[in-house]
C-alpha cells in the first residue's frame, strides 16, 4: 500500500469511529464490533504482523479488564468510550507517522 492509500484509509477508519452508534452495554454492538476488526487487519496489512503499531492497537482495552460489585454501567460505558479516545488518538498518531517517515512510492520507512 503506498503512502496516500494508508493514509486514506487509517483517516477513514478515524471518520468511521467517529460516526459509530453509541455504546451498547449488552454486548450487541455489531458496528463497532466490525469497526474494531476492519482497523486491526487494516493495521496489519499497512504496517505487518507484529509490529508496534498492531501492538499498540491490540492493547487498547474497551471493556473493563476487571469488575467488582460497585462496578457500575457507567463504569463500562467511560471505559469504552475511553478505549475508542485511545483508538482515535492512535490512529491519528499513525497518519502522522506515515506522513513523516513513509516515502512516495511505498509503505518502507525512508
Amino acid at each position: 500500500m503506498n503512502k496516500k492509500n494508508a493514509i486514506e484509509k487509517l483517516e477513514s477508519l478515524i471518520n468511521q469511529l467517529d460516526s459509530l452508534p453509541p455504546y451498547r452495554y449488552d454486548g450487541n454492538d455489531a458496528d463497532f464490533d466490525t469497526w474494531y476488526r476492519e482497523t486491526a487487519v487494516a493495521i496489519e496489512y499497512i504496517f505487518g504482523q507484529k509490529t508496534r503499531q498492531g501492538e499498540d492497537f491490540s492493547s487498547i482495552h474497551f471493556e473493563l479488564i476487571a469488575v467488582s460489585s460497585g462496578t457500575t454501567v457507567n463504569d463500562f460505558i467511560e471505559h469504552h468510550y475511553e478505549g475508542r479516545r485511545k483508538a482515535r488518538h492512535l490512529l491519528k498518531s499513525l497518519v502522522d507517522e506515515i506522513r513523516q517517515y513513509w516515502s512516495e512510492e511505498d509503505k518502507a520507512p525512508g
